[in-house]
């Protein structure tokens, strides 16, 4: 019993001290502010003067979705009182916080699933070997995005309808496409096998979902009528940012999965491969089939529906941003749908060469931290594109330019913060950040090996 205690209270300090390791690198990264970033804090303050009755519509808010004006209200309000809350610190702080819930979640999520705490590490580890971490520095809004998306579907596949239902709409307010990705991942979590057994929610259910769509669809159009005086997003509706040539929308599909500028393989390749993996093995499987369908569809309306729009991965960012919060959340239902006990055995009969993954995921988290170091890093990367996409002549002057960006351009966007290495500091921190991970994937194969959660 004595000797029990001791090698728990040792895999938790082996733990804590990972956290630590990696955590440290996000808290000494200079923060940055994106030009994006400084229209929606216009537009929060805005918000907040039309709410007072000191401003009247159109409001001058910008063309994002809700959430971060939301967020951003925060400081705005916060101010008011006299209570001093930068609000671009507000959101990386946000950020921050919002990568180091996620990983815990995906920990949860892991282990909850396949029963063995060593999947559970080895997902914690895909949530800070990939580009949220480069985000958790940056006023952009992925990190908290793809919490709030990962909290909907780990409630709807636990069964837990009401509070799925709230996050539907919470996770709604983040991008307009929401109600078509948020709505397959609902329904493939009911079909699961163990709430497809459970009848109290059967009749509920679909009336939670009506309404939480709905809910979604008419806050979108009641912002829009304060900014645009339209239910529609007239400013990202335009036809120039809209993509109707289908050749185009098939090469601009490709680039998000593949390309080697911004391509999710290239970016995510841990989590990616996980996924899909995990979507097969559930096909493959009659009681987690129609789940796998569903969740493989809901891949392709984003996919396509993001082909669909002149700048697909977000236009001035690293790697596929749009997808970020989304990817997370198919992650999130792929552990549930089918839960990586294979790789769990493999690993325990050391079937896998455990070098060659620690290799791999560290190579592949490298880039996405010294990002967060190297502050010119996108800048450089689109040093030839500093032209606004409405600033475009014509709609294949756009696809030249971003054709060439994900295809061809070099040096690969990848590639470029890694110079920042050169720095002694940056280097150490990158070298810690790389043990925090090597620790968490040790302890994830003792995990494996040993059994046990």
């Amino acid at each position: 019993m004595l000797g029990q205690s001791e090698t728990l209270s040792s895999r938790r300090s082996v733990v804590v001290l990972a956290m630590l390791s990696i955590t440290l690198g996000m808290l000494l990264a200079p923060q940055r502010w994106e030009m994006d970033s400084l229209a929606v804090a216009h537009g929060a303050a805005d918000l907040h003067e039309f709410v007072a009755g000191r401003k009247s519509v159109p409001l001058d808010l910008g063309a994002f979705a809700p959430f971060q004006y939301l967020t951003g209200l925060i400081a705005v309000v916060a101010n008011k009182f006299g209570i001093p809350v930068p609000i671009f610190g507000l959101w990386i702080a946000l950020n921050m916080a919002s990568l180091g819930v996620l990983s815990v979640l995906f920990f949860c999520a892991g282990t909850h699933a396949s029963g063995n705490s060593g999947v559970g590490f080895m997902t914690a580890v895909v949530a800070v070997a990939g580009p949220l971490m480069a985000y958790s520095a940056s006023t952009f809004n992925e990190p908290l995005a793809a919490l709030v998306v990962c909290c909907f579907v780990a409630l709807a596949c636990r069964g837990r309808n009401g509070w799925a239902a709230v996050f539907f709409f919470v996770a709604g307010l983040t991008k307009e496409i929401s109600v078509p990705l948020l709505l397959p991942m609902w329904i493939a979590a009911a079909l699961l096998p163990q709430n497809r057994a459970a009848k109290r929610h059967r009749l509920l259910l679909p009336a939670l979902m009506l309404a939480s769509s709905a809910a979604v669809i008419g806050s979108h159009a009641a912002f829009n009528l304060l900014r645009f005086e339209s239910w529609r997003n007239t400013n990202y509706l335009t036809p120039e940012l809209l993509v109707s040539n289908w050749n185009w929308r098939g090469e601009y599909a490709a680039a998000l999965w593949i390309s080697p500028n911004g391509g999710a393989l290239i970016f995510w390749p841990v989590l990616t491969i996980a996924m899909l993996l995990c979507f097969a093995r559930g096909m493959a499987c009659k009681a987690t089939r129609a789940s796998s369908v569903l969740a493989s569809c809901g891949l392709l309306i984003l996919t396509f529906g993001l082909a669909s729009w002149a700048v697909p991965f977000g236009w001035w960012c690293w790697g596929p941003r749009l997808m970020l919060p989304w990817l997370a959340g198919f992650f999130m239902l792929a552990l549930h749908i089918a839960p990586p006990t294979d790789a769990m055995r493999a690993l325990a009969a050391r079937r896998v060469p455990w070098r060659v993954i620690t290799i791999f995921v560290c190579i592949a988290a490298l880039p996405h931290f010294t990002q967060m170091y190297d502050l010119a890093a996108v800048a450089d990367f689109f040093a030839e594109s500093r032209r606004a996409p409405a600033a475009i002549e014509s709609a294949e002057q756009m696809h030249a330019k971003v054709s060439h960006l994900a295809w061809r351009h070099t040096p690969f966007q990848l590639l470029i913060p890694l110079r920042s290495l050169l720095d002694p500091k940056v280097a150490a921190l990158a070298a810690l950040h790389v043990f925090g991970l090597v620790l968490l994937l040790v302890e994830a194969r003792r995990s494996c090996r040993r059994g046990v959660g």
